[in-house]
């Protein structure tokens, strides 16, 4: 237990909200926080999470891309703009392996959303599964009659693959959390406690370093394995600990070339299975506060 307790306070350490806060410039979340309005930022954020695989420069230059010619509201001018316009929008638009088809697909879903219901947080049922939420969303941007488009776009995972659907996850963390960075929106229909780590190769590495997991390979199941595994430390909210974990790995704290770690200035080491190792230090395995 009293490792557990020390754990915890590490945790929370590396969290402040002056270092977060320099932080967000180069993490997607910071686009959402421009919109005051929130159907612009729930549509704001469903954007820059769908958008969130690939290195973070990347990420950050394509959800400008997007959002530049949808001005100040997005959300209006995807009510106004017909399908038609919307490719006009985007000729050249290209992201990894996304062209502006599966995009324009994607926006038109949104824009359909929005024109019947005004909110995207209209269609999220009170307490529903995270998963079932996840297929609603997909269903409902479908419903465009570009489904083909949107399937190859890659933009939304499907959780009955068992994929860890790590950008939904996303999305959801930033609407439901009703703590900084996060924004809470949707806090009075989905509890943050029934949240599911959003499992990216970052977070995975480091959960698994700090024994939350022994599995190498990311999926649904891993995902709510590492989020039983923080629950101890934060059964209401879980993903306290989701930021600061995944930007170990993005800011390079703990790079994955074992090279360049600087593991005896880590504040993790003594909890860390590689760090361990590392520096040689005695204690207890990374499972045993569990």
């Amino acid at each position: 237990m009293a490792d557990r307790k020390k754990l915890r306070t590490i945790l929370d350490s590396l969290t402040p909200r002056e270092s977060t806060v320099e932080k967000l410039n180069m993490d997607p979340i910071a686009f959402p926080g421009r919109y005051p309005d929130l159907p612009d930022r729930e549509v704001v954020a469903l954007i820059a999470a769908s958008f969130a695989f690939g290195k973070v420069t990347a990420i950050m230059g394509a959800v400008e891309q997007v959002l530049a010619p949808l001005g100040p509201s997005p959300a209006t001018t995807l009510q106004i703009t017909k399908q038609s316009d919307l490719k006009k929008l985007y000729p050249d638009f290209r992201y990894r392996f996304m062209s502006h088809e599966g995009l324009v697909a994607f926006l038109s879903g949104i824009r359909e959303i929005l024109l019947t219901s005004g909110r995207l947080s209209a269609h999220v049922r009170k307490d529903a599964p995270v998963e079932s939420a996840d297929n609603l969303f997909r269903e409902l941007l479908s419903g465009s009659g570009n489904e083909i488009a949107l399937r190859s776009s890659n933009l939304l995972a499907d959780p009955k693959r068992g994929g860890p659907a790590k950008r939904w996850m996303l999305f959801l963390r930033w609407m439901v959390r009703n703590k900084f960075p996060d924004f809470g929106i949707w806090n009075h229909l989905i509890s943050p406690s029934r949240l599911i780590i959003p499992l990216d190769t970052h977070v995975l590495r480091i959960s698994r370093y700090l024994g939350f997991t022994m599995k190498t390979s990311p999926s649904m199941k891993v995902a709510r394995e590492i989020t039983e595994a923080l629950a101890q430390f934060s059964p209401a909210d879980p993903l306290q600990f989701d930021f600061a974990l995944a930007h170990m790995g993005i800011d390079g704290i703990c790079p994955r070339n074992r090279g360049l770690r600087r593991c005896d200035i880590c504040p993790l080491q003594e909890f860390c299975l590689e760090g361990r190792m590392a520096g040689n230090i005695e204690s207890k395995a990374g499972r045993d506060f569990q």
